[in-house]
């Protein structure tokens, strides 16, 4: 997996040596012990960096077929008035950037997409 900076507000920085994962920092990243990044002072004006994951190639994959299907289906319920059908395309283009899990992605999709065939108008 990749990782990936992430700036927090409101707390200071870690210095890399205290990193369990010294390959992960690079020169880029390092930073005197005890010093903030930010303006402001104390707590509320210091940034963190913190390493999050990034998504999976099933979770992007899932996120790209499941929102073209939503949107195809949106643009063809939307001509044809049923009204029923669009509302479960747009819950399929909109739900894959709120479910972080893969299981549950593929899970919520298939549903949704069977939701479109017994649900149709």
């Amino acid at each position: 997996m990749s990782r990936l900076l992430v700036v927090v507000p409101g707390e200071t920085v870690r210095h890399p040596d205290d990193d369990p994962d010294p390959a992960f920092w690079t020169s880029s990243h390092r930073v005197e012990p005890g010093r903030s990044i930010g303006a402001g002072s104390g707590a509320s004006g210091a940034l963190r960096l913190r390493s999050a994951i990034m998504p999976s190639p099933a979770n992007l994959f899932a996120l790209v077929v499941f929102s073209i299907t939503g949107f195809a289906v949106f643009r063809w319920a939307a001509k044809q008035a049923y009204w029923r059908s669009a509302a479960i395309g747009v819950a399929l283009m909109i739900y894959p950037y709120f479910v972080d899990r893969t299981w549950l992605l593929y899970a919520i999709g298939l549903g949704l997409c069977a939701a479109l065939h017994f649900f149709r108008d």
